[in-house]
């Protein structure tokens, strides 16, 4: 009697999305070999309270007609990575099923300068932006950033039910690639030699509020929502005060998908598409 047929076992997948900033002169040349730096950052690795950090599994194929570039980062224990990680083939996939805990899958366009990366409880966004950015200075000698992508339109959405904006506050990264939309804002901090800049505007007093028309304010929010920082507003609806943050409006998409790179791959595409869509359009 044959064995009977067992499909791959599938689990929950929760992916963020973010803009690569590449910060510094090199940037240029570092974009255009995006993946043989990945390639070069699976021979180190970062050893940070107890965890080694490290990257595997890099491989690069056309999902949904566009050109990306996927792999795994994983943090695991220094006591047990020699178990966890293949350090001659780079590679998670020996890892059992009960461990898949330890890496999260990532894919990036770089033509776009856009990653996806999944979200788990043991590797939470803040931790994989900087860890990130910690190996592949170690590997290149250059700058990286990730900065989270929001839904545009649902931001806008809540802004415009509101009577006034009130206060608005913004975390920024100069930009080497500045659309006309924010250059006038971006050449001021790139001449303060600003990495990240601070600035809050507000007014509660006068009856229109805060004004993002053609304004530095306007221009500090399309920086923000375009991928190039963070932004808090504070706006008047009647008499209620209410609020819109980066983090509550993060682009977020979930699916239950088998463990298989390439296989995520023609899925995670396609919403790919879709925020490259919006960004065009935007």
């Amino acid at each position: 009697m044959k064995d009977e047929y067992k499909p791959p076992k599938t689990r929950r997948m929760t992916f963020l999305f973010a803009k690569i900033n590449l910060l510094d002169l090199f940037g240029k040349k570092q974009k255009d070999k995006f993946y043989e730096n990945l390639l070069a950052m699976q021979e180190k690795k970062s050893e940070v309270k107890r965890f080694f950090w490290a990257l595997g599994d890099i491989g690069k194929d056309k999902c949904d007609g566009i050109e990306i570039v996927y792999g795994r980062f994983g943090k695991t224990p220094t006591e047990r990575f020699k178990k966890s990680y293949d350090e001659q083939k780079h590679s998670y996939d020996g890892l059992a099923e009960d461990r898949a805990s330890d890496w999260a899958n990532f894919f990036i366009v770089p033509n776009y300068d856009i990653i996806a990366f999944e979200e788990k409880a043991t590797i939470v966004r803040r931790q994989f932006a900087r860890r990130f950015g910690d190996l592949w200075r170690k590997t290149t000698g250059s700058e990286i950033a990730l900065e989270f992508l929001v839904n545009k339109e649902e931001v806008l959405r809540i802004i415009k039910s509101w009577d006034k904006i009130t206060w608005a506050s913004f975390t920024l990264r100069r930009n080497p690639d500045t659309p006309d939309e924010y250059k006038e804002l971006d050449g001021l901090i790139i001449k303060t030699n600003s990495r990240k800049t601070k600035i809050a505007f507000e007014n509660t007093r006068e009856q229109d509020g805060l004004n993002l028309q053609k304004t530095i304010v306007g221009q500090a929010f399309s920086m923000a929502i375009g991928g190039h920082g963070e932004f808090r507003l504070k706006g008047k609806k009647g008499d209620a005060t209410e609020k819109v943050t980066t983090k509550e409006t993060l682009i977020t998409k979930e699916k239950d998908l088998v463990d298989e790179l390439p296989a995520i791959c023609e899925w995670i595409g396609k919403e790919l598409r879709n925020i490259i869509k919006g960004k065009q359009s935007g």
